[in-house]
């Protein structure tokens, strides 16, 4: 997307360096990120969000054309307001630069608290954290107007697309007859589902919990207004992956 979009020099918000590996790949050389190259945090970015330290890494790289959002599991306050200070001060000078984000999960889990967890009440619970769609949230509602980010994961178009096309055009050469979606969100991977037509089977143990999803089937029922209805609804759920038979 980056580069048939023509963007030159992204500011990318993200942690370890799996995304990094991909920009060169993809020949994306030009790139100023909140990590080096190996994928460890830049120390930088980890002060305080203060006038003098956004300053300081802005001077870094003045000539940003993008933002890029992926997963930061180290993200700050700094991080934050240099990529709203670049979102912001484009707008000023009336040459918008778009933010991009990779998802637009709002949550993500960890994992669950152990069984023999110290406070028994907490003991097997899901532990989460925020999503890519929070962080390109809190980046966006922190410009005055907030900006709205272009989504190119799932469900958005531009990620259909890529699944779509075929492989000497550069995308994937899905075909969605006979592709099954497996994911645990179903705003987002259950609804990717159904805009393709492809078959999806919804795991509990993720951000969907079963309580989560039979209060979704108890407002379908009483037809109670649900946006996402029934386009978010799978066509199997289990609780785990693990518990499908091969």
């Amino acid at each position: 997307f980056l580069k048939s979009a023509g963007i030159k020099k992204p500011f990318v918000v993200g942690y370890g360096n799996g995304f990094i590996d991909e920009f060169e790949m993809e020949g994306i050389e030009d790139y100023f990120a909140t990590v080096e190259k190996d994928g460890t945090q830049k120390p930088e970015f980890m002060q305080p969000a203060t006038r003098e330290n956004i300053l300081e890494i802005v001077k870094k790289a003045p000539d940003i054309d993008a933002i890029v959002v992926g997963w930061d599991q180290q993200l700050t306050a700094l991080t934050i307001a240099v990529a709203a200070q670049y979102l912001r001060w484009s707008i000023e000078l009336g040459k918008p630069i778009p933010i991009i984000a990779c998802s637009e999960d709002l949550s993500s889990i960890l994992g669950k608290a152990p069984e023999d967890f110290e406070i028994s009440e907490f003991a097997g619970r899901k532990v989460r954290t925020l999503g890519i769609g929070s962080i390109s949230n809190a980046i966006c509602n922190t410009v005055r107007p907030p900006r709205q980010a272009i989504n190119v994961g799932k469900p958005s178009q531009l990620f259909i697309e890529h699944l779509r096309r075929p492989v000497e055009e550069g995308g994937l050469e899905v075909d969605f007859t006979k592709a099954v979606m497996i994911g645990d969100n179903m705003n987002t991977d259950m609804e990717l589902a159904n805009r393709t037509g492809m078959k999806s089977l919804l795991v509990l143990s993720g951000v969907t919990s079963a309580e989560d999803f039979d209060r979704a089937v108890r407002m379908n029922r009483l037809m109670i207004p649900d946006p996402k209805a029934p386009r978010s609804f799978p066509t199997w759920v289990v609780d785990s992956f693990a518990s499908v038979e091969t």
